[in-house]
Order: structure tokens, then C-alpha cells, then sequence
């Protein structure tokens, strides 16, 4: 049985293999034909090894079969790289050759997608690219191929400083014939999360960030133009990624006491959105995301209300809803850790006493049909309640200069915080006596008709691992998920999806938990 850290290896050389073969033949000959349907084969697996699941075994096998078949036929960018990568960096053949080829594919991608010309005939390549890569633009190729090389989390090497750096990268250009300079140091700097300081200065000038500019010579003012610096764009991810983290934990702690709290009252609920994704595909948090969603059968989630009336919510948690607050800006409700924690979300501090992590919680309301008219004008005063109720808290002020926006303007100083939320109850519950055929969360972003399921399809919850918790999603999950998020959700995302999200909170320096 193969290690995990040896699946990822495999994958990520099979993934740059298949980049290496396209690049390298004409896109209709066989060799590349092959090399489209091999990643493919790895976009839709990629998450079970990550998962390690028992499938994955029989999965790599075929994709180490292919693709050593493949590679036959493919120039090899990585031709002398192992060896000398070996030497300078002691790494072993199997890292030495995935580092060599994974950075060296994005490197050359990218010095292509920079310097490409309209008659270029690696053109049609880069179209291909684009295609099998799931990506809107050439510039996004080698953003995906980094992407992955993330996700698969591989352990790189240290810097090993200017003048090695230097080195390494004449080396490697000496062994190499089918490679520009340029690349070959770009991929170099890849691999250290490294940048030339003159070049910073050059990319910054050229494009007239004069702030960026300013920021460099105060930072780097005693430095040599030719030392090496952390990468900017690399230093913002990984705090970026820190912050996540740390946010997720806390939000995760919400979600354990939530659980604790629902189950103990034989209330009934579901993970639901991104977060019944992120169970599915990742067995936790969806990497870049931070936020946790779930769903709950209109009875069960009216019967939390009554508790929390009634001042049943444990100590440690906040229910906030639009039944206990006249202040609430959303449709759906909040359970909030209590304590002060090193995040707060600065928009909701007149809103709510609390202002820290929470999870969304989203009534599932009962509905007679799947579709229609009927259902299509509820969902869009459910549309028309949100916007209000955004805009008359203070939460989301009218920017955009939409018609629609102007004129809620002009009419909500004459209609309540509570008129609003009275008719988004209402509005909600209007089969609540009715025909109890179908389930539909009218919270959601997502349209109307990504959100009506039959009620069978949430049925008797199925345990996932989440985080190394076991938590309840839909009995039919797999069809929800293709409904909502396409027939492709489990594969490697698209560039737009992967970026990271706008995050709604901000970091406490004054708190340390």
C-alpha cells in the first residue's frame, strides 16, 4: 500500500506529464489526445487520494500505467533537471523529479502565456491548455498548475541562498537546449518562493505602482538589486491562508457546540452549501473558505426558536435570529461563540452583542412543487426582503446604482425593520400547511430552483467526517451537490472558484485567546 505523500508525488508528476505532453505535440496527435484524457482521469480522483480513500489504490495504478505509457512520447521538460536539482538541494530522485517538472511546466507555461505572439503556433496548444485545465484565459494555465501543486502540499526545499540560486540556475541552463533563461529562473524562484529583487523593482515601474515602489525602498533599502526576497504575492497567500485557519477553528468550535446543543433537543439538521462541499470533497473546510452552513426542517428549526426564547441556548453560544433581534440582517439565523476570540466582524457590532465566528443556519421550508410562477414570485420577494433587510440595518449601504436599489431607497424610510421581517416569515412559510412534497432553502444565494429537492432526498441523515468530527448531510447528498455546484463538483476547481474569497472579518491584536 502506497503512502500518501508517495500518491501525492505520483499525481502531481502525472499532472505536469500530462502539461509537458500537450505543450510539446501538436494537439491532435495521439500522444496528446492521451495526455487530455489522462488528466481528466486525475481531476476526477484527485480528491479521493487526498481523502485516501480505499478506491484511490486501484485509481493510481491506472494513472502510473498511463502515464508511464505517455511519457514515451513526450520531449520532457524536466530531461536533466533531476539530477542537478538532486545535487544542489540532496533531495531524492522522486522529489528531485517532481520538483523539476511540476515548477518547470508552470515556468514554461507561463513564459509563453507572457510572451505569446497572435501567430504563434504554440497557440492551439494553449487553447487546449485552457480547455483540459478548466481555465478562462492562458494567464490562468499556470495559476491552476499552482494551485494544484498547493493542494498537493508536497514538502520544497529551503532557499539556499543568492549565490547557490545563481548557480543552480546556470547549471540548468547550461543542460538545457528547448528552454529560455528566463524560465528556467522563474521556475527556479518558484520552487524557493523567492524573487530577484531588480525584478521586483522592474515590475513594479513598469506598471506605475508607485506605493509598491515606495514600500520596497524602505524595506529593502541596504539590499543588493540582485539579492533574493520573499515573494510579495507569496507572503500575502500564506497570510491570507494563516488568517483562514484560524478563523475556521473557531468556527468549527461553533459548529461542535451547535451539534452538541441540536442533538441533546432531537432537533434534526443537515450540512448544507459550501460546508456540505467541503464534508464531501475535502472531509472538512473547503481550503480557502471559512464559513460553516447548515440546514434545518422548518419544525425543527422553529423548535430551536422556542428554546432560545425560552433562554435554553447554552452559555458558551448566541442565537441571533430575526424571532429575538429587530436588528438582524439576514433571513437565516447565527449561533455565535460568546467569547471575545482574535476575529470580528466590525459590521455587525450595532447589529448584534455578539460579533465573532458563527454558523449560518438556514430554515428548509416546506414546498408544494418544484417549480412555477407561484414559486418563482416567492423567491423573489425573499430576494427583495434580503436587500432590505441589508440595507435598513446598515449592513450592505446602497453602492451599486441599480433601479431596484433606488428605489427600496426611497421607500424604506417609511417601512419597519419588523413589517420586513414579518413578510419574509410569512413569505417563507406559505406551504408550511400544505403539501409537504418537496424541501427548499429560500436563504440561499444560489437561484430557487438549485435549491428544491424532494423532502426524501434530506431523509434520515448520513455521518461524514468533518474536521475529524462525524456530522449529518442529506441521505442523497451526491444529488445535491451535482444540482447545486454541477456534475463535476468532486473534480480539481476552475481558477475563478479556487481564488481566495473575500473574508468578512477582520483581526483583533488586542485579544489573544
Amino acid at each position: 500500500m502506497l503512502k500518501l505523500a508517495d500518491k501525492k508525488l505520483i499525481c502531481s508528476k502525472a499532472v505536469a506529464d500530462c502539461v509537458d505532453i500537450i505543450s510539446s505535440n501538436s494537439i491532435d496527435s495521439d500522444s496528446s489526445i492521451g495526455a487530455v484524457s489522462l488528466y481528466k482521469l486525475i481531476s476526477r480522483n484527485l480528491m479521493p487520494y487526498l481523502r485516501n480513500e480505499e478506491k484511490a489504490e486501484k485509481i493510481l495504478d491506472g494513472v502510473t500505467e498511463k502515464t508511464s505509457g505517455l511519457a514515451k512520447n513526450s520531449l520532457s521538460l524536466a530531461q536533466d533537471f533531476k539530477q542537478t536539482l538532486s545535487d544542489y538541494l540532496s533531495l531524492d530522485e522522486t522529489e528531485s523529479s517532481v520538483l523539476a517538472v511540476s515548477f518547470l511546466c508552470s515556468a514554461y507555461v507561463r513564459f509563453f502565456t507572457e510572451n505569446i505572439e497572435e501567430e504563434n503556433d504554440f497557440i492551439p496548444r494553449l487553447d487546449l491548455l485552457c480547455a483540459t485545465l478548466g481555465c478562462t484565459s492562458y494567464s490562468d494555465i499556470p495559476k491552476q498548475l499552482d494551485f494544484i501543486n498547493e493542494l498537493l502540499d508536497f514538502k520544497v526545499p529551503e532557499f539556499i541562498g543568492d549565490t547557490k540560486c545563481q548557480q543552480l540556475i546556470t547549471a540548468l541552463g547550461e543542460k538545457t537546449t528547448d528552454l529560455d533563461y528566463d524560465t528556467i529562473q522563474y521556475a527556479v524562484y518558484r520552487i524557493f518562493k523567492k524573487v530577484k529583487l531588480a525584478d521586483l523593482y522592474n515590475y513594479y515601474e513598469a506598471r506605475g505602482l508607485e506605493s509598491k515602489l515606495e514600500e520596497l525602498n524602505r524595506q529593502y533599502a541596504d539590499f543588493d538589486p540582485q539579492s533574493f526576497v520573499d515573494n510579495p504575492s507569496y507572503i500575502a497567500k500564506r497570510e491570507r491562508a494563516s488568517f483562514v485557519k484560524g478563523l475556521q477553528k473557531y468556527t468549527l468550535e461553533t459548529l461542535v457546540l451547535t451539534k452538541e446543543f441540536l442533538e441533546k433537543h432531537n432537533l434534526r439538521f443537515y450540512l448544507t452549501e459550501g460546508t456540505l462541499l467541503g464534508a464531501v470533497r475535502h472531509n472538512g473546510f473547503i481550503p480557502w473558505d471559512d464559513d460553516i452552513d447548515i440546514a434545518m426542517p422548518r419544525d425543527d428549526y422553529d423548535k430551536l426558536v422556542e428554546l432560545a426564547k425560552n433562554g435554553e441556548i447554552p452559555p458558551e453560544l448566541n442565537f441571533d435570529s430575526l424571532e429575538n433581534n429587530p436588528k438582524h440582517w439576514v433571513l437565516g439565523a447565527k449561533m455565535q461563540l460568546v467569547r471575545q476570540t482574535p476575529y470580528i466582524q466590525h459590521k455587525v457590532t450595532k447589529l448584534s452583542k455578539c460579533n465573532g465566528p458563527y454558523v449560518d443556519i438556514f430554515p428548509l421550508e416546506y414546498w408544494n412543487r418544484p417549480a412555477g410562477r407561484k414559486v418563482h414570485f416567492i423567491s423573489t420577494i425573499q430576494k427583495i426582503c434580503r436587500k432590505m433587510l441589508f440595507m435598513k440595518t446598515g449592513y450592505s449601504p446602497v453602492t451599486k446604482k441599480k433601479l431596484t436599489r433606488r428605489v427600496l431607497k426611497l421607500l424604506l424610510p417609511f417601512i419597519s425593520n419588523r413589517s420586513i421581517e414579518k413578510l419574509a416569515i410569512k413569505n417563507m412559510k406559505k406551504f408550511y400547511n400544505g403539501n409537504r412534497k418537496y424541501l427548499v432553502n429560500l436563504c440561499s444565494y444560489y437561484p430557487y430552483y438549485k435549491e428544491v429537492f424532494p423532502s426524501g432526498f434530506f431523509g434520515e441523515p448520513v455521518y461524514m467526517d468533518f474536521e475529524g468530527y462525524k456530522m449529518p448531510v442529506p441521505c442523497e447528498y451526491d444529488y445535491i451537490l451535482k444540482t447545486v455546484y454541477g456534475r463535476n463538483y468532486d473534480t480539481i476547481p476552475p481558477v475563478k472558484v479556487t481564488k481566495m474569497r473575500k473574508h468578512a472579518f477582520n483581526l483583533r491584536e488586542d485579544v489573544i485567546d
